[in-house]
C-alpha cells in the first residue's frame, strides 16, 4: 500500500469491488423477497467485514510505522555502538603502548645502583656535614615542640610533663641554634 493511499480510500475501493444487483443487470425490484433478504443480509455482513479489515489496516499500517521507527532507532544505536567500540580499542591500544613504556622505565629504574641516602645527601666538607645534622636536629625539635603544643590542646598530655618537655627540647635547641649560627660563621656565612 503506497503511503498517499488512505484507509478510507482502501475501504471506498473495497465497497466498489463487490458485486451489487445492478452489476447483474438487476434492480432490487426485480427480487424475489428472499432474495431481496439475503442480498440485505450479504451486503451488511460485506460492510461489517470491510469496516473490520479498513481498522485491521489502520492498526497494521501503525504497527509497520512502529516497526519502521523501531528500526531506524536500532540503526543509529547500533552506529552509536560501534563508534564507541572503536574509541575503546583506540584507548585499549594506548593504554598497552603506555604500559609497554611504564614496565621499560620501571626495569631501567631497577638496575639502578641503590645508593644510601645519607651518601647521597651530604656537605662538601666534614663542617658542612656538621651544619647540616644540626639544621635537622633542630627541624625536628622544632616539630616536636609543636605536636607537644598539639597533644597538650587535646588533652592528651598534662601540663606538667608538656613543661618539662618544652623546657628540656627549647634549652637543647638553643645550644643546636648557638652551634648552627658558630658553624655558618665559621664557612663565612653572614645572616
Amino acid at each position: 500500500m503506497s503511503s498517499s493511499q488512505q484507509p478510507s480510500d482502501l475501504s471506498q475501493q473495497q465497497q466498489n469491488r463487490y458485486p451489487t444487483p445492478s452489476n447483474f443487470g438487476l434492480s432490487t425490484q426485480q427480487l424475489t423477497p428472499q432474495q431481496a433478504q439475503l442480498y440485505t443480509k450479504l451486503q451488511t455482513a460485506l460492510l461489517e467485514f470491510n469496516t473490520a479489515s479498513s481498522r485491521e489496516m489502520d492498526n497494521l499500517v501503525n504497527v509497520n510505522k512502529q516497526l519502521n521507527d523501531a528500526e531506524n532507532r536500532t540503526k543509529a544505536e547500533l552506529l552509536s555502538l560501534r563508534d564507541l567500540s572503536t574509541k575503546i580499542q583506540h584507548n585499549i591500544v594506548t593504554l598497552n603502548r603506555c604500559t609497554e613504556q611504564l614496565n621499560v622505565k620501571i626495569e631501567q629504574i631497577r638496575t639502578w645502583p641503590e645508593e644510601p641516602v645519607d651518601e647521597i645527601i651530604c656537605g662538601s666538607s666534614v663542617v658542612h656535614n656538621q651544619l647540616f645534622e644540626l639544621v635537622a636536629e633542630e627541624i625536628a625539635i622544632e616539630d616536636t615542640i609543636y605536636y607537644l603544643d598539639q597533644a597538650l590542646s587535646q588533652d592528651k598530655v598534662e601540663l606538667n610533663a608538656y613543661m618539662k618537655h618544652v623546657r628540656n627540647l627549647s634549652r637543647e635547641q638553643f645550644m643546636k641554634k648557638s652551634l648552627i649560627k658558630k658553624v655558618k660563621t665559621q664557612l663565612g656565612h653572614v645572616e
